[in-house]
Parts: structure tokens; sequence; C-alpha cells
């Protein structure tokens, strides 16, 4: 996948080339491309997203059940205690 499209970057390069020469143009450009580039390989993917969800999901489960026995626990408590 590229990360930084040609329009994107002949645009870039003009607006540059307007204020500053060729060469200047021309580096400014590669060193955004290159920040991009480094930046969009960190990104995740649909199946790092599905995979954390998945886990989200287990962690949810587990502190709902948790609670749920708890409660039980605290009215089990409750209404033993009183007899």
């Amino acid at each position: 996948m590229e990360a930084i499209n040609s329009t994107f970057s002949v645009q870039l390069y003009e607006l540059i080339r307007s204020r500053a020469d060729a060469d200047t143009a021309a580096k400014a450009v590669q060193a955004v491309e290159g920040i991009i580039e480094s930046k969009t390989t960190q990104l995740a993917t649909k199946e790092d997203l599905l995979a954390t969800k998945a886990e989200i999901i287990k962690w949810v489960l587990a502190v709902f059940i948790t609670l749920v026995t708890m409660i039980l626990g605290l009215y089990a408590v409750i209404i033993l205690g009183r007899h």
C-alpha cells in the first residue's frame, strides 16, 4: 500500500516550490513522504483489530461474571446472616 499518493506529492512540491528552489522543494517532499511512510507502517490491520476486539470481549465477560458472582455472594451472606 502506498502511504502517500502522487497527487499529494505534486501539490506539496508545487506549494514549496512557489517559496523555495526546486532542490529544496524536492528534499522537503521526500522528507514528508518519509515521515508519512514511517507513521503508516505502525497502523493496525483488520486482523489486529479483530484480535483486540475478541480480547476485550473476553475481559468484559470475565469481569461481568465476577461481578455477578460477587453480588450473588453478598445477597447470600445477607439472607443467610438474618436466619
